[in-house]
This record gives C-alpha cells, sequence and structure tokens, in this order.
C-alpha cells in the first residue's frame, strides 16, 4: 500500500502481540494483492483489464468498491474513485518509489475529461457471485480508501484488547483505552512543517477512533516542470492546487473519514465553501500555521 503500518498495543504479552504483528502483515498483504494497481496479478489490475466482463473477486473488494461509489453519491462527486487514468496521465504510472528513483515523470498535457457520473453507475457487483463487472473504458483506483478499510478491517484482531492502534500512513484507528490515560491523543501534522505537529487531537478513550487526513504535500512529483500530487479535482482530472489547506476527519469509519476529508479538500481547493459532512470532527490546516474546526467531537490542544 505504499506505506508504514504502525501497531501499537497496551495490556498484553508479548507473545500476544507476536501474534498479532503477523496477523497484522498476513492481512496487510493480503490487501496488496487485492487492490495494488501496480501488481498485474492483483484483483484490482485483473478488474480493470477485463472491464465489460464479469471478473470474480474477493468480498474484500466488493465490499470497498461499494463504499466507494457510495461515496462518490454522498459527496456529490467529489470524491471519486474512477480517476485512474487522469492520475497516470498526469505520470502517477508507476509505485511512488519507483517515480522518485527515475526522477521525474511523464505528463501529458491533453488530458481528456473525466469520465460521467453515469459511467459510474454503471459499474455491476453481484454480492451472491462475488464478481464485479466496469463498463468498457472505465478504470477504478481503490487507493485511499482500500488503506482505510483495510485498517477498519482489524477490528477482528485487536478490538477487544485492553488498548491498541493501527496507524496506516495517517489512516488510523483506535481501540479501548490507552494504559492508565482516558484520552487519546493525536498529532495532527503541520503542513508547512511536515515534521511537526500543528495541533493535537484529545478524543475520549474507551470507544473505537477512526482519524483520516488527505493533504497535498504527502505524495508529489515534479513533470513537465510543474509539482503534481495525487489528489484530483473530479471536474478536470487535474491536482489541486499546492497550497490547499489538508484536512483532517474523525468519523465512524477509517474508509469513512478517507472519503470525507477528500471530499472537503476538494471542495476548498474550488474555493467553495465547506460541505455537509457526514464526519463527527473536522479539522483544517493551513500553511501558515493556523487552523479551524467543524463538528467540533474533539478537543484540540
Amino acid at each position: 500500500m505504499g506505506t508504514t503500518i504502525e501497531l501499537v498495543l497496551w495490556g498484553v504479552d508479548s507473545s500476544l502481540a507476536d501474534v498479532v504483528v503477523t496477523e497484522l502483515r498476513e492481512r496487510a498483504d493480503r490487501w496488496e494483492r487485492i487492490f495494488s494497481r501496480f501488481r498485474p496479478d492483483s484483483e484490482l489490475c485483473r478488474v480493470n483489464h477485463h472491464r465489460g466482463a464479469w471478473v470474480s473477486t474477493s468480498s474484500p473488494f466488493v465490499s470497498v468498491l461499494r463504499v466507494a461509489i457510495e461515496g462518490h453519491s454522498t459527496t456529490e462527486g467529489r470524491f471519486d474513485p474512477t480517476l485512474l487514468d487522469a492520475l497516470e496521465r498526469l505520470g502517477y504510472d508507476r509505485s511512488f518509489e519507483e517515480l522518485h528513483s527515475r526522477g521525474g515523470a511523464r505528463f501529458e498535457a491533453d488530458a481528456r475529461p473525466p469520465f460521467s457520473d453515469r459511467e459510474l453507475w454503471e459499474i455491476e457487483i453481484d454480492q451472491d457471485r462475488g464478481a464485479v463487472r466496469l463498463p468498457t473504458g472505465l478504470r477504478v483506483d481503490l487507493g485511499g480508501v482500500a488503506k482505510g478499510a483495510f485498517v477498519d478491517s482489524v477490528d477482528d484482531l485487536v478490538g477487544e484488547m485492553p488498548g491498541a492502534i493501527v496507524d496506516a500512513g495517517g489512516d488510523l484507528r483506535a481501540w479501548g483505552t490507552p494504559g492508565a490515560e482516558d484520552t487519546w491523543r493525536v498529532g495532527v501534522q503541520h503542513p508547512g512543517q511536515l515534521s511537526l505537529d500543528i495541533a493535537n487531537l484529545l478524543l475520549p478513550a474507551g470507544e473505537s477512533v477512526a482519524i483520516a487526513t488527505s493533504s497535498t504535500r504527502s505524495r508529489t512529483w515534479f513533470a513537465d516542470g510543474s509539482r503534481q500530487n495525487h489528489l484530483l479535482d473530479p471536474r478536470d482530472g487535474r491536482a489541486v492546487a499546492w497550497s490547499t489547506p489538508s484536512v483532517t476527519t474523525v468519523a465512524a469509519t477509517v474508509a469513512a473519514a478517507e472519503i470525507e476529508a477528500k471530499s472537503i479538500l476538494v471542495a476548498l481547493a474550488r474555493g467553495e465553501r465547506m460541505p455537509d459532512t457526514t464526519a463527527c470532527f473536522v479539522l483544517v490546516a493551513h500553511e501558515n500555521g493556523s487552523y479551524e474546526t467543524v463538528n467540533p467531537h474533539a478537543t484540540v490542544a
């Protein structure tokens, strides 16, 4: 998934921790085999390659695809899982590590517009058979929402433990309590000084907490002499402005937090007002060190 996965446990012995680490690693490997767009044998690549035909898939693939399609609807199209062609035209056509090692990327300035909502809703899912059919010509990229769903999926491994955190590159979920503390303290990265936190979220322990952040600073590359990033506006398939504030959300699941963070970031990049959101908390962070919050479910320090 192109990221580091961190596991922190409280109140368990080392032997149990070792078992959880092993199972977490195996699940991460499985997720990679399902959702990677850089592995020709992944389910995602098979579905994209055989668009127009029914393709057998796993239950995680079907579940994440459903979440992505529903997210497109609830965000009025600001979150869009059909931007793979646009990403590749902007140069993100190989793994991020390889992109940097080759020192630049190709760039196609005459990109055609993204697919229409009509084509998105023509995606067919057969839940009983575990099969998916994309419209001819349409490809999907489940990227961030799949990473968020991965973190959500480990509830069966750590959900009953005294305290646990799983963090996959900023897609974070916490269960239980952090030792003797009664509050989760989660740092939010400063968009102008990436080694620092701009704020800390203080969230009540004892309940599951799901957090995600979207930022133009996290995955960038240069193509055709300009800085690109992985967050695209579905209206034109172009990368949103580098100066767009980062957005951190707290929601019922990490997948939902991912979708809401991206939706809000795109709206801000367009100069629109803060959109309606299902997130129970939003923090918008600016490069100058200021921030504002919406739906203050959390305390900020």
